[in-house]
């Protein structure tokens, strides 16, 4: 035999070789995407959800308080509805921790809420008015002050109330405060009155960052950016729900809203946030 009839031969069970060995990789590749495809199916299937409704302790409903589930697959928050209906869905099966809180009310926790892959109806949640004696706060009289003796209408957004509100951003935050008029001026730029209709660079609500005005004079306007980003450094937010010009000056006609941050004793280490979204509302973060 030739040399060039060996080589033909080398080379046609090489490509035989190399077309059996491929073919076995495009069936163990189809495997592969069936058993995942199965395992995605299975997986899906076995999500849950919890419902539920809250109300005050005259059984009546409760809009916008903020409910939060926190289990294997972090945490999910969403608000009560008009009528105080809620609904977390998409839940991965184990067990969680219910946190349902609102602006003036006491939170309430319940735990140990096991998810499988029906639906959990957790009925009605109860709240209750929670207790000004231990808030303490010092917009009213420019003095540390509880706020049952603030001379004032005040209401104040905690650090627990912050931590568990879906809303990332200060407009979010101040719509659950009653009376206060909040619209969104545009993705930055938010304006807030109260007692009366808001309008474009509305300067009769004084905003201040731990006592210090954001209000610009030049301008006429308050810078909403000069606000720290990361609410993760705010200790509370402390809301006059009326005028208090003898106080603050005549910015204040409307009200005050104070931003008071954390101290750096308050909080050691470093802290760590990411967040994105895109055009629309669609958005989330994480902290670590």
């Amino acid at each position: 035999m030739s040399r060039t009839s060996i080589g033909v031969t080398s080379v046609a069970s090489l490509t035989r070789l190399f077309a059996r060995r491929t073919r076995r990789g495009v069936t163990r590749l189809a495997w592969m995407a069936v058993v995942g495809l199965l395992w995605t199916t299975a997986a899906s299937a076995q999500t849950g959800s919890v419902v539920g409704t809250v109300v005050d302790s005259s059984n009546a409903a409760v809009a916008g308080a903020t409910v939060e589930l926190a289990g294997p697959t972090g945490r999910q928050a969403t608000q009560s509805g008009p009528r105080g209906a809620f609904t977390l869905s998409g839940l991965t099966a184990g067990t969680y921790e219910l946190n349902v809180s609102l602006v003036g009310f006491a939170q309430q926790r319940r735990g140990n809420i096991v998810v499988g892959s029906d639906r959990v109806d957790l009925s009605t949640i109860t709240l209750v008015l929670g207790s000004v004696t231990d808030t303490v706060v010092i917009t009213a009289s420019r003095a540390e002050t509880a706020l049952v003796d603030a001379p004032a209408t005040m209401s104040v957004i905690g650090e627990e109330m912050l931590a568990t509100s879906p809303g990332r951003n200060y407009a979010d935050v101040l719509r659950s405060v009653p009376g206060l008029n909040v619209i969104q001026m545009s993705a930055r730029d938010i304006n807030v009155t109260n007692r009366q209709a808001t309008h474009t660079l509305a300067n009769s609500q004084l905003v201040l960052v731990d006592g210090r005005s954001l209000y610009l004079d030049f301008f006429g306007m308050v810078m909403w950016d000069f606000l720290p980003n990361n609410l993760n450094d705010i200790k509370q937010i402390e809301v006059i729900r009326g005028p208090a010009s003898a106080v603050w000056g005549a910015n204040a006609l409307t009200g005050v809203v104070n931003v008071i941050t954390k101290s750096p004793r308050d909080t050691p280490g470093v802290d760590v946030e990411l967040s994105g979204g895109f055009f629309n509302r669609d958005a989330g973060s994480t902290k670590g």
